[in-house]
C-alpha cells in the first residue's frame, strides 16, 4: 500500500511528477488512462492549469495509490482590534 500525505499543494505536484519519471511513465500513457489530453496533464502538473479533485484523485489512483491524504495550510486569521 502506498500512502501520499503532503503538507503544501507544492508537495502533490512534486510527488506527482517524481514518481512518474523514476517509474518511467509517460505523460501519454498516463492521460489516456485518466480520460484527459496529455497537453492537459502537462498543464496540470505544471500548475499552468489549476485541477479538478475529481481529476486527481483519478490521477492518484492511476498511479496505485491507495489512500492518500493531503493537508492544506489554513488561512491566516486576520484579526481586527477594537478601537
Amino acid at each position: 500500500m502506498k500512502i501520499l500525505e503532503l503538507q503544501t499543494p507544492d508537495d502533490f505536484y512534486k510527488v506527482l511528477k517524481r514518481y512518474i519519471k523514476i517509474n518511467n511513465l509517460s505523460y501519454e500513457e498516463l492521460a489516456f488512462q485518466i480520460g484527459i489530453s496529455e497537453q492537459s496533464l502537462s498543464y496540470y502538473l505544471n500548475r499552468k492549469r489549476k485541477m479538478h479533485f475529481d481529476t486527481a484523485v483519478k490521477l492518484l489512483q492511476a498511479l496505485n495509490f491507495d489512500e492518500f491524504v493531503l493537508f492544506l495550510e489554513a488561512p491566516k486569521a486576520t484579526t481586527t482590534q477594537d478601537k
